[in-house]
Parts: C-alpha cells; structure tokens; sequence
C-alpha cells in the first residue's frame, strides 16, 4: 500500500525511522474551533500542565479528562465536542511522568494508583474555579486511574459520575494476557503480580512502594462504585480485552452502563464511529441526574 505525504506537523522523517499509527486526530483543542486557555494544575509531585476549555454560557459543571500511558492530552480532545455540547466546560490534563510535568519520585508508572492523586489536584482545581459537579473520563490506563480517584477521593459530593473508554478495570487480566502474549510461561505472570504487590518485590523492579494488584479487579472497582460510570468498549480491543468491561458492568448494572463499538480496536472507538460515539457520551449524559452527588447518589439508592 502507497500513501502520499501530505504534511510533517512535528518533527523529523527519515528512511528506517520507527513509526506507529497513533488514535489521535487532534493536537490542539483550538483545532475544534472553541476558546481553550492554557492552565497549570498544582499536583503534590509539582506543576502540571492543563487545557482548560470553557462552555459558550458559564456554568458549574466540569469534566477532568485523563489520557492513557505512552499518550499525551492529544488522546481526550475528541470527547470535547459531546461533552460540550451537553454544557459541561472540559479540563484536560496531564499527570507525572508526562512531557512537561514533574516527574514520578521513582520515574515509573503505577497503573493508576498514584497517578490518581494528580487528578485529585485536578478536581481541587475545577472546585476552586467554580465547579459544583464534577465528571471524570479517562482512557485506558486513565480509565484506571479515574477508577481510583473515584475510591479515594475527598471530593465524592462533587464528583457525579465518570466516563471510561477502553479503560484497564482489570490489571490481573491485562498483565495475564501481556505476558501470555509474549509466550511467557505460566509461572511468569504469578510471579510478576506478586512482585508488584509486596515491598521488596517492588523496590526490585524500582517502584518506591507496592501496588495492590488484586484490588485493581473488574469486580472489586465495581463492588465500590458510588457513582454512575459509561463504559465505551470496542470488541476488537487486543489491549484491554472486552471480557474485563463486561465483567465489570455485569456486577454492578444499576450503576453502569456499556456501549460497544464493533470491530474498534484499543481508544479508537471514535476513530471507527465518531457520531456514535458522541452520541453515546450525550444520551448517557442526558440521563445523568442534574443534581450536586450526594443527592445524585440518593435519588438512585
């Protein structure tokens, strides 16, 4: 197959350089055609950069956007538009190890388990410029990593619901199924989780503390569910597998709700059905109770 070059928006090609197809259509929220004001969130590792994109009619009610491992804010500007569109002002941002925020202590990413304090920093923030209610939506390892926030979180009166797409709800399966991929034998995976979760194994693989692998489950972030979460998955995801969303939204259905995107491979559900896509983040959005989350969470009960 040919294609023709028709630009470079960044950076340098040459023969033999490594290449990937990227899911990302836009590299700047200006692109949309809406005003966007450049931000900084002050997260506990140091300052983070942020977007901030406001609704055409000030209103108090902010989604936090968090984009997966190995992408950049670029990976969120395409939920924008729906998002927008229901009234609701969009803060994207970006958490440790990104280009241009502080660094983790350690240098190493914790599937979410640390990273969701930089998006608690992110919540104090919307509060503080006028939020009242708050929505979170994160991509692959943000999906976690929104997860988390939504169990720790000192701010759960504000924050009414999430969204998620082609989210890691379950890290057991997705290490499995990354190992077994690459032809690991069977021990492998055991050992590794279990690594991973005490001290010592940690700090082997230079990680400052433990990470709590079996709470890091499909159904154990569903058993702690406050709120109601979307989850929108492709059938085709060949990194966080299918099986793990419907697990997840099969043990708590009165909190959550899924819409699959047929043959959409890993955060390029977008990409295979944008109007879809939007309109599935719109309905969904329709049906959130227009309340504070406390009351929210009550009229649900």
């Amino acid at each position: 197959m040919t294609r023709e070059l028709l630009a470079v928006e960044q950076g340098e090609l040459a023969p033999g350089l490594p290449m990937r197809i990227g899911a990302a259509y836009y590299r700047h929220p200006a692109e949309l055609g809406v005003p966007v004001e450049d931000v900084v969130v002050r997260t506990p590792v140091g300052p983070a950069p942020a977007w901030w994109v406001p609704t055409a009619e000030p209103g108090d009610r902010w989604a936090i956007l968090v984009h997966g491992r190995n992408a950049t804010r670029w990976e969120c500007i395409r939920a924008i538009p729906a998002l927008r569109d229901a009234g609701w002002s969009v803060l994207v941002v970006s958490y440790r190890n990104d280009p241009g925020a502080p660094a983790a202590p350690d240098g190493k990413y914790a599937l979410g388990d640390r990273e969701w304090e930089d998006v608690e920093a992110a919540i104090g923030f919307a509060l503080q410029r006028g939020a009242e209610r708050v929505l979170l939506m994160g991509w692959s390892m943000g999906g976690a990593t929104v997860l988390r926030t939504l169990e720790r979180t000192r701010h759960e009166q504000a924050v009414v619901g999430a969204i998620l797409d082609s989210a890691a709800v379950d890290w057991v399966e997705l290490i499995d199924g990354q190992l077994a991929a690459m032809r690991m034998p069977p021990p492998v995976p055991a050992v590794s989780k279990g690594m991973l979760a005490t001290r010592l194994g940690a700090r082997l693989v230079g990680l400052l503390g433990p990470l709590p692998i079996a709470a890091m489950r499909a159904e154990e972030h569903a058993a702690r569910l406050r709120v109601p979460v979307l989850v929108l998955q492709g059938d085709a995801d060949r990194t966080t597998p299918v099986a793990a969303a419907r697990r997840f939204a099969a043990a708590r259905p009165s909190l959550v709700s899924i819409v699959e995107f047929a043959g959409a491979d890993h955060v390029r559900l977008w990409n295979a059905d944008p109007r879809r896509y939007d309109a599935a983040i719109g309905d969904w959005l329709a049906g959130l109770a227009d309340a504070p989350g406390s009351a929210a969470r009550s009229q649900r009960a």
